[in-house]
């Protein structure tokens, strides 16, 4: 896919996933709307953000631009946010690959440790996801450490 067409897919896709009623709604191509279908519609987009190969040490997460990994962040967000917490499984290399995930927008000072932080919780509201988080020592090992109290404006609304 072209660079162009990548931001045009992405740009349409974050305009629905703003909406609520719309993101909850989302299913891939051919299925119906059912729980848990959101996740799946947006599987390339976690794959894109969050997949790292063992084999392939030098690939990073997200091989997307900035203004594309920020623009997939939101629509992950958004998707997230739209689920009710039972209905937000996924796999355990999501869980792994948020923590390791490098770049923008997972590195870009306090905010987006705050959006890292915001989306590993709301994941972490799903029983299945905790339980596979529990069995994960990475995971153990990133919820276990200190925060950082850091003054800066955020432009992300989840100070709840």
């Amino acid at each position: 896919m072209l660079d162009h067409e990548r931001f045009r897919a992405l740009s349409r896709l974050g305009q629905l996933s703003r909406r609520r009623l719309a993101a909850q709604t989302l299913a891939p191509l051919g299925a119906p709307a059912a729980p848990g279908s959101p996740l799946l519609a947006i599987e390339p987009l976690l794959f894109d953000a969050f997949y790292k190969d063992s084999k392939d040490e030098s690939r990073a997460p997200g091989s997307s631009t900035e203004s594309h990994r920020s623009l997939a962040a939101q629509i992950i967000l958004d998707v997230v946010a739209a689920c009710p917490p039972e209905e937000r499984p996924v796999a355990p290399w999501v869980l792994k690959g948020l923590i390791k995930a490098k770049g923008a927008p997972w590195q870009s000072g306090a905010q987006g440790e705050e959006v890292r932080a915001t989306l590993l919780l709301q994941l972490l509201r799903t029983p299945s996801n905790a339980a596979a988080a529990a069995a994960c020592a990475e995971v153990c090992q990133f919820l276990s450490q200190p925060g950082l109290k850091r003054k800066e404006d955020t432009a992300w609304p989840l100070k709840a």
